[in-house]
Order: C-alpha cells, then structure tokens, then sequence
C-alpha cells in the first residue's frame, strides 16, 4: 500500500541556497531529502508547495511524499528533528490522500517581508532588513492597490526569458506596522522568481519618495525588468502559509 506523507516545516534560510535541490549546493530539499532517505533506508523524493531563493525562509512550508513503509507520525517527526540541522524543524506530520500534492493543490501562497523600521539595528533580529529613513507608508500603500487582481507581472520578475506565463493573481497586498516592524503581506496564487523581493523593493522605493505610487501601474505595462525597483533583500522575507 501506498502511502502518502505530508510534512509541514520551517526553517531559517540564511545558510542555504534556497530550497530547491541543486547540484553540490547545500538546499533544504537536499537536506529534507537526504534525511527522510536515511531513516526510511530508500531514497526518497519530495514534492513541495513553493520554492524558495537563497536567503528565504519559511514559517510554514509544505512538503509531502509518497513511501511503501508504514509511517508513525510522532517517530518519524522526533527522527527527523533529530537529524535535521536546528535551523530546519518539522512541525507536523500527517497522512493525506494519494492524490494530494503539495504544490500542484495548493489554491495560494502567503509571503511576508518584515522590515526593521528604527534608526538603530537589533542585537537579536538578525533577519529583517534594517531601514533607518523615513517612509511614507501611505504612499506605499496606495502604490500596493495597483497590484491587485490578475495581472502580468514580467516587470516583476528576476529572469522572464525562460518563463512563457508570467500572469499570476495578487489576491492581496497588506501593509502594517507592528512594533518596531513594517510588515508587507503578498497573497497570490503563485510566485514568479523574485516576484516577492523585487514587488517590496519597489514598494520601499515609493516610500522613500523616489517613486510615485501610480508608477506601478506604468511598470506593469512596460513588462521589462529595468523599470522596476531593486530586489529587497532575501534576509527579511518569510513564507508564511500555503492555503490549500
């Protein structure tokens, strides 16, 4: 009997060159993949809900994987956590339907960028952009409306070359302050590569007065990289929840 396994993790990117395996770099999914073969003694292939870049970490991403072997939960979870680097930690463990799959059900992804807003860094917030000037949130937040609905995003993106749809569906862009923290909150039904980081990084630019918001829009029909902002820094951005 097949069995299918989905895990629910986060892990701190930092040290990692994203999640997606690649060859005689250090991944998550290496490590996740590595390690489920060794407990398992088969090796083991996993599918998963959104692939991360180098730097980005996750509060809740999804995995899941098909095995033969009987699976307790709890047994393979503590093995897992024990095994794993600290910095990567299983949360939960279940099992679903054969024909569930992590990334091809999911119905939307939640991301989030935190932003250090103070004049000073923290001693213990290690993983935030620190921004010590001051931005009109108003302005960022006005700019963020334009980038709801459904929408070409080409401008977006890192490298469009090799992708042939780049339309994806902003459900909602959300900005907050919270503390000593901006918070930007991006719901779409997928990413683009970058799409995220490069979205934030013009964001702050309109909040620091160097853009206006309505010149999202004209970046959005440009469709080329060169109008949009600079990528924000991969430190400060979070995969918060997949919806399925």
């Amino acid at each position: 009997m097949l069995h299918n396994i989905k895990i629910i993790l986060e892990y701190d990117g930092t040290r990692y060159k994203g999640f997606q395996i690649q060859k005689d770099l250090d991944t998550i999914q290496g490590r996740l993949e590595d390690c489920l073969s060794t407990i398992l003694g088969k090796r083991i292939k996993i599918k998963y809900s959104s692939r991360t870049d180098a730097g980005v970490h996750a509060k809740e991403q999804v995995i899941n994987f098909t095995t033969e072997n009987k699976i307790d939960h709890f047994k393979l979870q503590r093995s897992m956590n024990a095994i794993l680097p600290g910095d990567i930690v299983v949360k939960h463990i279940d099992e679903v339907e054969t024909d569930f799959d992590s990334r091809r059900d999911a119905k939307s992804r939640e991301y989030e960028y935190y932003i250090l807003y103070r004049q000073f860094p923290s001693a213990f917030n290690k993983n935030y952009l620190l921004i010590n000037k001051k931005l009109n949130t108003k302005s960022m937040i006005l700019a963020s409306e334009y980038l709801i609905g459904e929408k070409d995003f080409r401008s977006f993106c890192k490298d469009s070359s090799e992708i042939e749809n780049t339309v994806r569906n902003v459900k909602e862009v959300e900005i907050s302050k919270e503390g000593d923290f901006i918070i930007i909150k991006i719901i779409a039904n997928s990413f683009i590569h970058q799409m995220v980081r490069i979205i934030v990084g013009t964001l702050i630019e309109v909040g620091l007065s160097k853009r206006e918001p309505y010149e999202i829009l004209q970046i959005l029909e440009k469709k080329q990289r060169v109008f949009a902002g600079k990528a924000a820094e991969a430190k400060g951005l979070y995969l918060t929840k997949i919806n399925y």
